[in-house]
């Protein structure tokens, strides 16, 4: 008897929690590695904005704020975005203009910087054109996964976006933040995978434990 309901306690533990849990974490998985990499274009080249808007003061440890003027005599708004080859070919001479879009009359691009990912050997970066409210730059980006971090400086709040018109290339933007939840949420259904094997493991183990303690104490009230 006892044997059939530990049976029955499983396979309600497995229908109910293991199996759920492990096709979310499936669900997961195929959209975010394998659809990708099957429907991704030969050529393609992704932007994702990683910070925006993030407001900026002057200060003695950052004197470059007194040298960029801007909002307030001395602060700006910053904005960082993450550029890179995410189809399967390199992309030679490929053009993106960075725009800016903003309500404000006086809106101005203060500056623009950036770094790459490999430091090293990436290939060549120009920056054609430079208007208030644009940025358009070349770039050779050499193998599938090569990045550009740029980081721009604005005087008011304003929407960053990437356009291009490059032959054969697609530019894609990415929701950065959305694959960071998506990540947590693997995360989580691993840990809760993890917690209800480990309490089905455990539960014959702690009811034993639990009967000899109420054993225990009706020997010990008969006793007394």
């Amino acid at each position: 008897m006892k044997r059939e309901i530990k049976d029955k306690l499983f396979w309600v533990f497995v229908g109910g929690f293991l199996i759920p849990l492990s096709l979310n974490i499936i669900n997961v998985l195929i959209n975010e590695l394998i659809v990708p990499k099957v429907k991704g274009a030969d050529k393609e080249l992704s932007y994702a904005i990683v910070e925006e808007n993030v407001l900026r003061r002057r200060s003695i440890m950052n004197p470059m704020a007194s040298i960029l003027g801007g909002l307030g005599g001395g602060s700006w708004y910053e904005h960082k975005l993450h550029v890179w080859n995410s189809g399967r070919e390199p992309l030679r001479n490929t053009p993106f203009r960075l725009i800016f879009e903003s309500d404000q009359t006086d809106f101005e691009v203060l500056d623009c910087y950036y770094s790459t990912q490999p430091i090293f050997d990436f290939g060549k970066i120009t920056e054609d054109e430079t208007t208030k409210t644009t940025r358009l730059f070349t770039a050779d980006f050499k193998n599938p996964g090569n990045t550009i971090i740029m980081t721009c400086r604005t005087n008011e709040i304003a929407e960053a976006r990437i356009s291009g018109n490059a032959e054969g290339v697609k530019y894609n933007k990415v929701d950065i933040h959305a694959r960071k939840r998506r990540a947590k949420q693997i995360m989580m259904f691993g840990y809760l995978i993890v917690l209800g094997v480990t309490f089905y493991l455990g539960f014959p183990y702690i009811r034993n434990g639990v009967k000899k303690y109420r054993s225990i104490r009706a020997i010990a009230k008969t006793d007394e």
